[in-house]
């Protein structure tokens, strides 16, 4: 609320003390008030702000013909002058109208109603009104392009994690007019795979010769049954997908290291190599390989912290696996023996493998599980399998193993 600073009378030249305003809409009143007109050559001055935003205006108010005249002199000087006969709102208004852009009416209602203080830097950002039962948004200034580019992402990732469907999303984006319409998301999602395809290349394998398939046991439940994603996987038999490991770290590192995840003080990495198959449908299957950095320990049960490097239809056989896993296999033994230098920094690396049995068996030479010498760690047989008495101790050499990775 405007609160004068003080009145004065310009014929009388006196200057009473400050008009104080009292809130009556909780007071009971027992009689009619009395209702005083205001007197002709009525003048009130007053000030708000402070430095360079302070303006002092001069309000007054003259009868002729009886009918009142409200004018509002503003300027250095008072050489501006706004009058109205219609009411003091109105010639408020067209004061305001005068002014700055900046400077709207709905400022007064703002500092009214105690928002903000009078000496804060205020700006009209947007506008809703309707009109009709017609709903109508007005934006003012400029629109911050690098705000909205950072919203727009924040709602791509939101609705790729949500498993947010378009339809979907285009119903939410019609009630709500604050998100993103969906084309934007779209176009979005695209640049962002524009760009991570440019970062980290993917290369599409044609393994057609050393694929085939394979029926799905009665007994063994598929993971994914949805007809979409399994005649898409269908239409790609014989067509694999890698990245390049490397690439992937050096994109992923600089990040983790941020996160103080990763210290240049202690530039060892412990990497895990990861893989299995899984159902998709009744006749195909799915093989995936991923990696992850176990240095992020708050993070090594979160889905979205593996790194998928190889990704093919097809089953798990040795014959397919030696033919894909050849260029990873060579990336490992890389960064193994000579680590991976980034922003003058040489990473080492400590390497893990981790799978169940059958997929270690293929990729590791071991033996399957329904072997007579199953165990990986001793010359057990199935024979053998129980018996106590024996003093077993490890007679393998895991090392060796794992050099024919």
């Amino acid at each position: 609320m405007i609160v004068p600073t003080r009145e004065k009378n310009f014929e009388s030249g006196q200057t009473t003390r400050p008009l104080e305003l009292i809130d009556t809409s909780n007071i009971r009143r027992k009689r009619q008030t009395k209702q005083y007109k205001i007197p002709h050559g009525y003048v009130l001055e007053t000030t708000w702000g402070r430095a360079a935003n302070k303006q002092t205006v001069c309000c007054e108010i003259d009868y002729i013909d009886g009918a009142p005249q409200f004018r509002i002199k503003y300027g250095p000087n008072f050489q501006y002058v706004i009058s109205s006969t219609k009411s003091p709102s109105n010639a408020t208004l067209i004061y305001e109208r005068a002014l700055k852009p900046e400077t709207k009416l709905f400022f007064r209602v703002l500092l009214y109603l105690g928002i903000y203080h009078q000496s804060d830097e205020v700006k009209l950002k947007a506008m809703e009104f309707s009109v009709n039962q017609i709903d109508f948004q007005v934006n003012f200034g400029y629109e911050d392009q690098v705000k909205k580019n950072s919203q727009i992402q924040s709602v791509v990732k939101a609705v790729d994690q949500g498993q947010i469907s378009r339809d979907s999303y285009r119903e939410l984006a019609a009630v709500e007019h604050h998100l993103p319409r969906d084309n934007s998301v779209s176009n979005e999602r695209i640049a962002i795979t524009n760009y991570m395809n440019n970062i980290i290349k993917i290369s599409l394998v044609n393994k057609k010769e050393k694929n085939e398939l394979e029926d799905i046991k009665e007994s063994e439940k598929s993971d994914i049954m949805n007809f979409e994603i399994v005649q898409e996987v269908v239409n790609t038999i014989g067509l694999g997908i890698r990245r390049s490991i490397k690439d992937i770290l050096y994109y992923i590192i600089p990040q983790l290291q941020k996160q103080d995840i990763l210290k240049s003080s202690d530039p060892i990495i412990h990497l895990r190599i990861s893989g299995d198959g899984r159902n998709v449908g009744k006749k195909i299957k799915h093989v995936m390989v991923t990696f992850m950095i176990l240095n992020h320990e708050s993070r090594h049960h979160h889905a979205d912290y593996y790194y998928t490097i190889i990704l093919y239809p097809g089953t798990e056989n040795y014959n397919t696996l030696k033919f894909i896993l050849d260029p990873l296999c060579n990336e490992l033994r890389s960064l193994k023996k000579f680590g991976l230098k980034i922003s003058g920094i040489l990473w080492k690396f400590e390497l893990y493998f981790n799978a169940d049995w059958k997929f270690l068996a293929i990729c590791l030479g071991l033996n399957s599980a329904n072997s007579k010498y199953f165990c990986p760690w001793y010359l057990c047989s199935k024979d053998q399998n129980g018996d106590l008495n024996k003093d077993w101790h490890i007679e393998k050499k895991y090392e060796i193993n794992c050099n024919k990775l």
